[in-house]
């Protein structure tokens, strides 16, 4: 009992319908010889295409056709046909306004420490999951977000509303929704800064680019492809890189937990440097 998700990509439509349709005959042949079953009801696909499709798809398994829908839930995540990330945003506003709600509720009775250490068990969580991907979406989709989160620091530091939140975030020591992604993205690129591999996307040092020394190059930073799009200009393979070249080499070279710890500091930091 657990979800599965396949993709599949080709220039041609036709070809496209005809290629799944063929592979979920072999899955379904596998699933009867392993005695598993699929639940019809609960299965459908998405098209992930730039411009406007002609083909009618129908995509079957086991003589049922499966539902075309324009999002899906899975692993708690709404992964939309645009991959603009709105209805996921949607669904995590609500969470979180509900969860801004009870600690409104709460400020009334206990201290400022133990607000904050509600925040990081009801709130953070939410933000935090997925959000290397959904944060990468234009700005004006993060405003309900970043409009509830002020409202849960103006909470627990027990301030009015509309008031500036700036100085709020340098004394909790927690970081916006912006630098929430930063870190993420982050602790990606570190994880995976020697594999070269990131997300099947296959990014690559500079210094394996030429043999001549550069200053982006001798900092461990990775190639950054062009992109003609504003998805690609939204994807973690741009973004990662990107991000990765404004980290300091000397975090960079850090272990792991060291460096998720340092590079936090590091943020907030510039909350500091900011206000001063």
């Amino acid at each position: 009992a657990d979800d599965a998700c396949l993709s599949y990509q080709h220039s041609d439509a036709t070809s496209l319908n005809n290629i799944i349709n063929q592979e979920l005959n072999k899955v379904s042949h596998w699933l009867h010889l392993n005695k598993l079953f699929i639940n019809y009801s609960k299965s459908s696909y998405l098209i992930f295409n730039r411009t406007k499709l002609h083909h009618k798809f129908h995509i079957t398994i086991d003589n049922k056709e499966l539902q075309h829908n324009t999002s899906t839930k899975y692993l708690g995540v709404i992964i939309d046909d645009k991959l603009n990330w709105k209805p996921h945003i949607t669904q995590l506003t609500s969470k979180l306004s509900r969860n801004c709600y009870a600690l409104t509720k709460l400020k009334a009775y206990v201290d400022e420490p133990t607000l904050k250490t509600v925040y990081y068990g009801l709130i953070y969580p939410h933000i935090q999951y997925c959000i290397s991907s959904y944060g990468n979406t234009a700005a004006s989709n993060l405003e309900s977000i970043i409009k509830l989160h002020k409202r849960v620091i103006r909470n627990i530091c027990d301030r009015p509303a509309r008031s500036d939140t700036h100085q709020l975030f340098c004394h909790l020591q927690m970081l916006k929704i912006k630098d929430i992604h930063k870190l993420q993205l982050a602790k990606l690129m570190h994880k995976y800064k020697d594999k070269y591999d990131i997300g099947n996307n296959h990014s690559v040092k500079l210094s394996d680019q030429h043999n001549y020394n550069t200053r982006l190059s001798s900092n461990d930073n990775y190639f950054m492809p062009r992109s003609r799009t504003n998805l690609g200009l939204r994807s973690f393979r741009y973004n990662g890189p990107k991000l990765w070249q404004t980290v300091p080499l000397e975090l960079k070279n850090l272990n792991f937990p060291l460096f998720k710890k340092k590079y936090k500091i590091y943020l907030l930091d510039r909350y500091n440097n900011a206000s001063s």
